[in-house]
């Protein structure tokens, strides 16, 4: 009766709030056990956020969970960079840093998880620096100069790696990186990320363990044909892009915010994760809140339990000022 009354409440709740799509709690029940065919009951919920027009899944627009979930405190928050903490242009605005610092006085610890390397995020890190720092797409966390966390190629895997990957047609470029070089193929001016990048000859950097390796290629049966011959490697695809990243099996973000947690004594039920991309999913949906911008694809949102506002609207930001800077914890 206590679940039925707290829905009752939410709903009533909810349908008083001007503008916002009002939101039926009593739902068909023919699937719950001991209810008839048709039957409609009550069911306890919880209620994620304002509700979109659009935010209509299998499961209804409400996620239902056996009882209310109790609240939780955040003591780590873990970002992605491109696409959900940076604008569009590449900017963090002085409203995101403000909040950032603020949750920081509140003694919780940022941490930025990127695809990209340590050399290519200096400029953001510059704006504002985080607790933590995982790069290389998870490849490697650090607290610091302090390695938390670190999953290589190993330089006899990478270098036969590469040596395929110079030998297929389809392979445009390749790029390997790790904390101290940053070595390419590319012979042609490159873009502002990969100013860092110096041209070389592969064959005479054999001995080499890369974080991370990645390829531009229009073929992605060429890259998956490649990376089927190595069994400790996985490749990801990023959305929109004929970029590739190629690393260690265990090189995700996943694994290092785990690492992350474990390594501050933080339970991951007390992480909320931010992201956009397939290579956020995991932290994402695993994390204690998991929160995707509304620009995020599609997979994303859906294993969201929040959804924020666009990254160049500082959704972010938006979401912690009111979530986590206010007097209430979040569930």
């Amino acid at each position: 009766m206590q679940d039925v009354q707290i829905v009752l409440q939410a709903y009533f709740e909810l349908r008083a709030c001007n503008g916002e799509v009002n939101r039926v709690v009593e739902v068909f029940c023919q699937d719950c056990p001991g209810s008839s065919a048709g039957s409609k009951s009550f069911l306890p919920c919880e209620i994620p956020g304002p509700l979109r027009p659009d935010q209509h899944r299998n499961t209804g627009s409400i996620r239902y969970n056996s009882k209310p979930k109790r609240s939780v405190m955040i003591k780590l928050i873990v970002t992605d960079l491109d696409n959900t903490l940076l604008r569009s242009d590449k900017s963090i605005s002085e409203y995101t840093i403000s909040i950032l610092r603020r949750c920081q006085e509140k003694g919780i610890r940022i941490a930025f998880a990127t695809a990209r390397s340590a050399q290519s995020a200096a400029r953001f890190l510059d704006m504002f620096a985080p607790d933590i720092f995982i790069g290389y797409g998870g490849a490697a966390s650090f607290a610091g100069k302090e390695v938390i966390s670190r999953f290589e190629i190993p330089a006899e895997i990478s270098s036969r790696l590469i040596d395929r990957c110079l030998q297929e047609p389809g392979i445009l470029c390749v790029n390997a990186i790790n904390e101290t070089v940053a070595y390419t193929n590319r012979t042609k001016e490159p873009g502002s990320d990969f100013t860092h990048y110096e041209c070389v000859d592969f064959s005479q950097h054999k001995d080499t363990n890369y974080l991370k390796v990645s390829l531009v290629s229009s073929d992605p049966c060429a890259v998956e044909r490649i990376v089927s011959n190595f069994s400790t490697l996985s490749f990801l695809r990023y959305t929109g892009e004929d970029l590739y990243s190629i690393g260690d099996r265990s090189a995700d973000k996943w694994n290092a915010v785990k690492a992350v947690a474990e390594y501050f004594d933080i339970d991951t039920d007390m992480v909320a994760a931010f992201g956009d991309d397939i290579n956020d999913l995991e932290m994402v949906k695993n994390c204690g809140i998991g929160v995707a911008v509304e620009n995020a694809i599609e997979a994303v949102k859906a294993v969201a339990k929040y959804i924020c506002d666009t990254n160049d609207n500082d959704g972010v930001a938006k979401w912690l000022e009111e979530h986590i800077l206010s007097e209430e914890s979040v569930s």
